[in-house]
């Protein structure tokens, strides 16, 4: 196993890669192609919402109440497989068809910046500036392109610290003090770990584990005395740029995302709401016990790099992260092949 000082540089190098590979600006390279505006919303004619599987029922529930609510309109579902990388490839494979069937997508927020840089998405920049500030900030970052929005914000998600509260009296203020406690952190369920990095959907696995009742969450510690932060995630709702109908979804959009549905979202299919109000409500609350926790840390959390080939850029730094940490190769190594890809993959688009 990497030696903790050695594994920190390790990841310090990932950040400045980042860092240096992030999109926005004024320059006009790699920057989005100018997009059609939607000016406003007009609840009439055909809609059809693209997104993955709808496991629950709560996506055909938000259609259902979306047509009772608006007679002129006509929204339906398109289910699309549950794998989030078969979701993308056949968004992407209509997009680049210039294929009418899909008008809103749903996109994972890494995915929107990849749209709006093919010139995949319709403008949505004049209904955020209109109604932007009733969403959680994080998560209106992730709509966001060279300054314009291209997506409404759905649902969100952060990551959690979980913590054996049998091995540790308190939450660690900082990463340090993390890996001071320990170096892996890989089998915190089967008790012989103090600390896991998760997402919130790990909570009730726990809670039917064996440590049921030894082990707590809290939001991400510090580190070299920086606040907390981690990665937003969670799925956005575009308007394709093929839309035959950009009024009629854009309409289905702020219906989709105003408060009574995202708490349907939240109580039926455990989606965390982009509207910080809707963490205050009872029934969000009974099925979230972490409800205020969680929307702390989607709060802190920060968009991943903005750049049209995000995923690729995700894919650098994972596997040779990943290499390092198994040991595969040194972390000078891993870092410097990372940074190979990201500049190639920058150089595609």
């Amino acid at each position: 196993m990497l030696k903790t000082p050695r594994l920190l540089a390790a990841l310090a190098m990932v950040m400045l890669a980042i860092a240096g590979c992030g999109g926005g600006g004024d320059d006009d390279d790699g920057g989005a192609p100018e997009a059609e505006k939607v000016g406003q919303a007009k609840a009439s004619g055909n809609v059809t919402w693209c997104i993955g599987k709808d496991t629950t029922g709560a996506f055909g529930t938000v259609i259902d109440n979306f047509n009772k609510a608006n007679p002129n309109a006509k929204a339906k579902l398109l289910e699309l497989p549950e794998d989030a990388g078969e979701q993308r490839r056949l968004q992407i494979q209509r997009l680049r068809a210039k294929n009418t069937e899909c008008d809103v997508l749903g996109a994972d927020v890494i995915w929107i910046p990849e749209y709006a840089g093919q010139g995949w998405l319709k403008d949505v920049s004049d209904f955020m500036s209109q109604n932007g500030d009733k969403f959680i900030k994080s998560a209106v970052d992730t709509t966001e392109l060279d300054g314009k929005n291209y997506a409404v914000p759905f649902n969100s998600n952060a990551g959690f610290l979980y913590y054996r509260t049998d091995q540790v009296d308190k939450a660690p203020e900082t990463w340090e003090d993390v890996y001071k406690e320990e170096e892996s952190r890989r089998a915190f369920e089967s008790g012989n770990a103090t600390f896991m990095r998760n997402w919130p959907y790990a909570y009730a696995l726990g809670k039917d584990s064996k440590i049921a009742d030894k082990f707590d969450i809290a939001t991400f510690p510090g580190f070299a005395g920086k606040p907390g932060a981690g990665v937003i995630g969670g799925y956005d709702l575009a308007i394709s740029a093929y839309s035959k109908n950009p009024e009629g979804s854009l309409a289905f959009i702020e219906f989709a995302t105003n408060a009574e549905q995202q708490k349907i979202m939240a109580t039926e299919a455990s989606l965390p709401p982009t509207l910080a109000e809707v963490y205050d409500d009872p029934a969000v609350k009974k099925v979230m016990p972490f409800a205020d926790q969680l929307r702390t840390a989607i709060e802190q959390a920060k968009p991943r790099p903005v750049s049209p080939v995000n995923p690729l850029i995700s894919e650098a730094i994972f596997n040779n992260v990943y290499a390092a940490l198994q040991g595969d190769m040194s972390p000078d190594e891993a870092a410097s092949k990372m940074n190979e890809e990201i500049q190639k993959a920058i150089e595609t688009f």
